[in-house]
């Protein structure tokens, strides 16, 4: 770090605070009192509070902008992490981002093409297959259980994995586990007042962990 801020020094290295906001989104979860929160990292331009930003996901104003340690910021220039509230949806991780003029603009920039999900594949009637819902309380997590998971082999056993969103487990996931059969994995992810209750009267229960290696072993046993 101190070679990098020597040379940053004897190169005179500046930013131009006239370029195109943009940056890249580093991790990103649902708060249940502020609602999406994402941490980003600034590439170029000044990002302000108040400005309209947009990724291929989703698009809001930003309404709290704070530094990592949750002190408020007015804006962030180049190079600075930041933590930003505004969003409509919970961003994915590794989305670019940009500032436009106006909600319009930021709304074009959204991509409508569907989630790709690891676990769609095709049935096989000679094997049974295992429906599971995950949840995870941020993206960065959700996107390692998802990988990891589909790593298991699945030679008697067909691992789909029918939904996967960051937040806590909600209504709409007990219908659909109970429609689909399938269990649902919180990771690290909470269990909403109406989703416990729904759970009670369906007498399901929800596989919950809070290190990947132990939901890939628990997911594991099921299978076997």
């Amino acid at each position: 770090l101190e070679l990098i801020v020597l040379v940053a020094e004897l190169r005179k290295l500046s930013f131009d605070a006239s370029q195109p906001v943009s940056g890249l989104i580093i991790e990103s979860y649902l708060d249940g009192l502020r609602g999406p929160t994402a941490t980003l990292i600034l590439e170029q331009g000044v990002l302000k509070k108040g400005d309209i930003i947009g990724t291929a996901s989703t698009f809001g104003k930003i309404k709290i902008l704070e530094d990592f340690q949750g002190a408020p910021l007015n804006e962030v220039d180049p190079g600075r992490p930041a933590v930003v509230i505004g969003f409509e949806n919970v961003p994915e991780v590794g989305e670019k981002f940009e500032v436009s003029g106006d909600v319009e603009s930021a709304k074009k920039h959204i991509k409508t093409a569907e989630r790709k999900f690891l676990g769609q594949v095709a049935a096989d009637q000679d094997k049974k297959t295992l429906n599971l819902i995950l949840k995870a309380d941020v993206s960065g997590s959700l996107e390692v259980l998802r990988e990891v998971l589909m790593n298991i082999p699945r030679d008697k056993v067909i691992l789909k994995i029918i939904k996967a969103e960051v937040g806590e487990v909600q209504e709409s996931d007990v219908k659909l586990a109970l429609q689909t059969k399938a269990k649902i994995i919180a990771f690290r992810s909470k269990i909403s007042h109406i989703a416990q209750a729904m759970l009670e009267r369906g007498n399901l229960k929800v596989m919950k962990f809070e290190v990947i290696y132990d939901a890939v072993e628990g997911v594991r046993n099921y299978m076997e």
